[in-house]
């Protein structure tokens, strides 16, 4: 069933699907907190659930971390029947179904992978007529391929037990997608089979074309659309210059910035992907590589052994995709350029999905986005040595030809804007591709660009842009952009002296601008289709370069008067790079607002450092203790995030009811690990007390308790108690001696709570760089109309980092110092 004519309507503003009053509404609060351990909903949680359990079709565009498996596995819950998740990959379904059977929600998965006789017993469950399952999880291919399932879900739906149905990452059945799954496009066939139904879509990235494109092939009919900002405050972006030095870069940057913390390092090729591993093991990391060369038992073991901490870093190519629920990932870096913003926004969305505080970094050069270019024109996924073999070439793709390999070619254009955009905020440039308007001056500085609080100014370029296209027509149009590029600035390299460009009328045409200006205006020519790259490969080395050739029809219209404006950052002599006050005004330190409801940055009592980071160390080898005593495939993460650590090892709870008032703590998990946590932390309380004794008034310290001790209080909701020795009324006496012995932590003294922990505050206190200019940098003099050329060229990007602070005002944030430092210098 596909809707040709589509139409939905907006919820997002809708105020009756906020409403409290629904028939559901107390069950949702009630389960929610049990279950899930939530106090309160995120932004359109309330809503979404409302409409589809008000019996309409759904669509959800939520961020990733955002919260939208709760949508629909809340309601499986409080409603009878079961829901059926499609979803793409089986390793998101087994991530799934372990986070569900941590808070007993009883839910299974079908695939073809599985054993025959497990599949039965699944299956004759489905036929029971009290099936204990709440959600069915299956892939698209298990609902094209198995006659035998929909006989199953046909008696589920005669029996009114089908109540819902999921199409999780919904964007794979648009061809527009940059996930595009064949599969996923047949799924219309479960509106038409079931037209009662309510259907959810759900998707973390999806532009208005891709969303429509969904709408359609799903058969919704006047579906609800809820959509949410997709900014993720809690990242940061920045676009550094890729050198040859660039693993010595990420090696000190991970070094600096995230020691021993879990990160994914985007890879071009498999032949990347392990040097990079490789040479960051030698560094003295602990990574891995994976991609699809690798079998599916080599890929599951090392996603395994990253999952549960083993290793930290993953060197990876895009076959690293959606099965990643990891939400502690506190850095994302792309070795090269992705092959779109929606890719990229995805791909870098991997990183906080706990909401903390993650960098996102994209180191570029130009030939990398000809190497994926030349990818994209073969069809190829991944880049390999045997693929790279005889001389030919490719020109430019048509929309006539093959109309997704020219999206595709647009999509990467787009991203190669976005790589060589050193004036806009990032995340306006990626909202923007997703039709939502952001505001740059709400981005805090969490973006390259906006750090340098530049001011952009336009040029037009266009008579630079006819000299080069004058240029390359007397060049014989076989000639590379590295190539175009010298000519144009004078160069009398060898190479341009072999060809005798040197005696070219436009040769030097261009040495009064700098390397970086003359190749983004080749670059915006290509992208305005003025010039057109045709892709060759050698055939002894396998290396990949593009020749420069002339599009008669678009260079026409330049030179009938058509202008090419460009916007470059304002160089030094514009009024606001006098004014060092304005400039410093505008670096001051940002803050972070998390995208969230349930924000664990609540305000806390106020908790001694030291004790908060001892008993955050303290549960994340209980944490560990409770993977390894439970096996199979529990992760850390299935059982508390780093954000619930943080909570506790600051609110300190000592009872149980005391422990549900932590955000991610429900009733399930309470009774699971209360008394575990709880001795954690009562001990590490007793053990830090008995020392500052020991240190304030010279006695011995307290006496440590058996874990069997502290366990049983713990269950009672006891406060912590001396088992033998001092009697109560002498501890009693002794903590307020010690309270009133303890100093106050001055501001800016206080410790982070370990590096995961402290991180968050070194990113929001601390102003990115000064003094900040690039080499883009563009002297509107040199376009002035008959102005005279100026030989001198514009300067490379020089840097005053920021320096460290002192101990009273705490620490600069290394991002600054190494990241900004590093930054995209075209």
């Amino acid at each position: 069933m596909q809707v040709e004519n589509v139409t939905y309507t907006e919820g997002s503003e809708d105020k009756q699907w906020g409403r409290k009053d629904f028939p559901w509404s107390h069950e949702l609060e009630i389960n929610n907190k049990r279950y899930f351990g939530n106090r309160s909903f995120r932004p359109n949680q309330r809503e979404i659930m409302n409409a589809t359990m008000s019996g309409h079709d759904v669509f959800v565009l939520m961020p990733t971390g955002g919260g939208k498996s709760l949508t629909y596995q809340l309601p499986a819950v409080c409603v009878a029947g079961i829901t059926l998740v499609v979803s793409p990959l089986v390793s998101l379904i087994q991530d799934q179904i372990m986070h569900l059977s941590q808070v007993n929600i009883p839910a299974a998965y079908l695939s073809g992978s599985m054993e025959w006789q497990e599949q039965q017993q699944i299956l004759s469950e489905l036929n029971s007529a009290c099936c204990k399952f709440k959600l069915l999880y299956v892939t698209p291919e298990k609902i094209a391929r198995s006659d035998n399932l929909f006989r199953h879900l046909e008696s589920l739906h005669r029996r009114n037990f089908l109540a819902r149905i999921v199409i999780d990452e919904a964007h794979c059945v648009s061809q527009w997608g940059h996930d595009f799954r064949p599969d996923y496009q047949g799924l219309g066939v479960l509106k038409t089979k079931f037209p009662l139904v309510p259907l959810m879509a759900l998707t973390a990235t999806a532009t208005l074309s891709v969303k429509e494109d969904v709408v359609r092939a799903l058969g919704l009919v006047n579906c609800i659309v809820f959509r949410q900002t997709f900014n993720r405050p809690n990242l940061r972006y920045a676009v550094i210059a890729k050198t040859k030095n660039c693993l010595e870069d990420i090696n000190k940057f991970i070094k600096e910035n995230h020691p021993n913390e879990s990160g994914i390092i985007y890879c071009l090729s498999r032949m990347d992907c392990e040097k990079v591993s490789e040479k960051l093991r030698e560094f003295g990391h602990k990574t891995a590589f994976y991609h699809g060369n690798m079998d599916s038992e080599e890929r599951a073991h090392v996603q395994f052994q990253w999952s549960k901490d083993a290793i930290n870093i993953i060197c990876a190519t895009i076959a690293f995709g959606m099965g990643i629920n990891k939400p502690d990932v506190r850095f994302v870096i792309h070795h090269s350029i992705p092959k779109s913003i929606e890719a990229y926004h995805q791909e870098s969305g991997r990183a906080g999905r706990d909401n903390l505080p993650a960098t996102c970094l994209l180191y570029y050069n130009y030939g990398d986005y000809i190497r994926v270019k030349h990818m994209l024109t073969q069809g190829a996924t991944e880049c390999t040595p045997t693929n790279l073999g005889n001389n030919r070439s490719w020109n430019s793709p048509s929309s006539n030809s093959n109309p997704q390999l020219t999206t595709n070619i647009e999509n990467l254009s787009r991203m190669l804007s976005y790589c060589e955009n050193d004036v806009d905020c990032r995340r306006s440039i990626q909202l923007a591709h997703f039709g939502e308007k952001f505001d740059g001056s709400t981005c805090n500085r969490t973006c390259d660009n906006c750090s340098k609080a530049v001011v952009a100014v336009e040029n037009d370029v266009s008579e630079s842009a006819k000299q080069l296209v004058t240029l390359i027509t007397a060049m014989g149009q076989r000639f590379s952009v590295t190539h175009v590029l010298d000519v144009f600035r004078g160069s009398m390299s060898q190479q341009v002296k072999k060809h005798m460009h040197d005696r070219l009328e436009y040769h030097g045409m261009g040495k009064h601008l700098s390397k970086g200006v003359v190749e983004r205006i080749l670059h915006r020519m290509v992208f305005e289709g003025i010039l057109r790259e045709d892709i060759s490969k050698s055939d002894v080395f396998g290396s990949i370069s593009s020749i420069l050739k002339v599009d008669d029809a678009k260079a026409k219209e330049l030179f009938s008067g058509c202008k090419l404006i460009m916007r470059f950052p304002a160089s030094k002599g514009n009024d606001i790079f006098d004014k060092p006050e304005s400039v410093k005004k505008s670096l001051q330190p940002s803050t972070n607002k998390l995208n969230s409801e349930d924000s664990p940055s609540q305000a806390q009592v106020s908790v001694d450092p030291a004790l908060s980071s001892k008993i955050y160390s303290d549960l994340q080898k209980l944490r560990l203790e409770l993977v390894n005593e439970a096996g199979g495939n529990l992760m850390p993460y299935h059982i508390m995030g780093n954000s619930e650590l943080q909570q506790i090892s600051k609110k300190l709870p000592k009872t149980n009811e005391e422990l549900l008032e932590i955000n991610g703590i429900g009733k399930v998990k309470s009774n699971k690990y209360g008394a575990r946590i709880l001795a954690v932390v009562t001990e590490a309380i007793e053990r830090h007390q008995g020392m500052h004794q020991s240190t304030n008034e010279n006695t011995a310290p307290l006496p440590k308790r058996t874990a069997e001790e502290v366990i049983l209080a713990a269950k009672r909701g006891a406060k912590s108690g001396p088992s033998k020795g001092k009697s109560r009324k002498d501890i009693k006496s002794a903590r307020e001696t010690n309270k009133k012995s303890k100093l106050e932590t001055p501001p800016g003294m206080q410790a982070p709570l370990s590096d995961s922990m402290g991180m968050r505050n070194r990113m929001e206190s601390t102003p990115i760089s000064e003094g900040f200019r690039s080499s883009n940098e563009f002297d509107s003099r040199s376009f002035q109309a008959g102005g005279e050329q100026r030989s001198s060229r514009i300067l490379p990007a020089t840097l005053t980092a920021s320096k460290r602070l002192s101990e009273e005002g705490g620490e600069a944030s290394s991002f600054a110092e190494f990241a900004f430092k590093r930054m995209h210098r075209i």
